[in-house]
């Protein structure tokens, strides 16, 4: 080959080369755009109201499901299963739940009912109730899909661009040649036309609103304060809990939410864990001293230093972020 040819090929190549590296940088800033208009908006996706029917099963059938959680209403989720039917799914005091665990994820770990958060997916067994519903006697999970579940529940959920890493190496690609990176440039090309469209559906599969039965109506609220650096109930936090949970048994469907916080005080990776005991420490009361369902409260969460109610300049201030939250929530299905 003449050195005139050669160097025609090696700009070709080249060329090319800078047009694929390019594109993989539009790309990447338009993955980062994506993602601070989500956070700086998060109502990015429009509200989308499908009906979806329900499936029926006979009292005693045994029944087998898996789906999407979609809505907790005191003792039922409903989950959208794989055939595309909402499925009613009853828990009980005997409902067992676990996750595939070990190396070969041939053992079972038990699972807390606080963890069935909407949004994640879930493998039901159980047999038919009285009213078509599935009373569940064993519910399963994989560990990666409640941390997806988690992060739909804290609003952390962007749309995430994750595009498929090509097998070939650079090498093979220079031994190929040319073609091989042209058609390598035209799959980008391709997922830069398409990018946002796939992020958008699979965001709106998630948070797609059938019939507004994920939405949640506070009906009670109760505040109880920590000394610094505790997390043990005071005997006035324990009375404010016993009333609340008084009040909140007399509603039918009702679900708990416990969130807990820190002031400002020390590093925020200390506070972040301190909030979260905080927040257990409310839900074991609750459970084992105020008789309140464990089915029917979701996950506690901490929330560490953020949204402080006064300011963590004052010692009174700090007082009053030394605190958990509790809230009733009613599933707007029951009205």
């Amino acid at each position: 080959m003449r050195w005139s040819e050669r160097k025609t090929q090696i700009r070709t190549m080249y060329g090319e080369a800078i047009t694929v590296a390019l594109l993989w940088g539009a790309l990447a800033v338009l993955v980062l755009a994506a993602r601070a208009q989500a956070q700086k908006d998060p109502l990015l996706l429009p509200t989308t109201h499908v009906t979806v029917p329900q499936k029926m099963f006979s009292p005693g059938e045994g029944a087998k499901v898996k789906g999407l959680i979609i809505s907790r209403n005191g003792d039922d989720m409903i989950i959208r299963d794989e055939t595309g039917y909402l499925d009613v799914v009853t828990l009980t005091a005997d409902t067992k739940i676990s996750s595939p665990s070990g190396i070969f994820k041939t053992e079972k770990k038990h699972r807390d009912v606080t963890s069935l958060l909407p949004g994640l997916i879930v493998e039901v067994k159980g047999s038919g109730g009285s009213n078509g519903n599935i009373v569940a006697d064993k519910i399963s999970f994989h560990s990666s899909a409640l941390r997806i579940a988690q992060q739909i529940a804290a609003g952390d959920v962007v749309p995430n661009a994750r595009i498929q890493a090509n097998a070939d190496s650079i090498d093979a690609l220079k031994g190929r040649g040319a073609d091989s990176l042209r058609a390598l440039n035209n799959r980008i090309i391709d997922s830069i036309a398409n990018i946002t469209a796939r992020a958008r559906d699979s965001l709106g599969a998630i948070n797609a609103r059938f019939d507004d039965i994920d939405k949640y109506d506070e009906r009670d609220s109760a505040t109880v304060n920590f000394a610094t650096d505790k997390a043990a109930l005071t005997d006035e936090a324990k009375r404010t809990l016993d009333d609340f949970a008084a009040r909140g048994m007399q509603n039918e469907g009702y679900l708990v939410e416990v969130r807990g916080y820190a002031d400002a005080t020390g590093r925020s990776s200390y506070n972040q864990d301190l909030s979260e005991r905080r927040a257990q420490a409310v839900l074991d009361y609750l459970a084992h001293h105020a008789n309140v369902p464990l089915r029917r409260m979701l996950n506690p969460t901490g929330f560490g230093e953020l949204d402080p109610t006064a300011s963590n300049d004052t010692r009174e201030g700090r007082a009053m972020n030394r605190r958990t939250e509790v809230r009733l929530l009613i599933n707007r299905g029951q009205r």
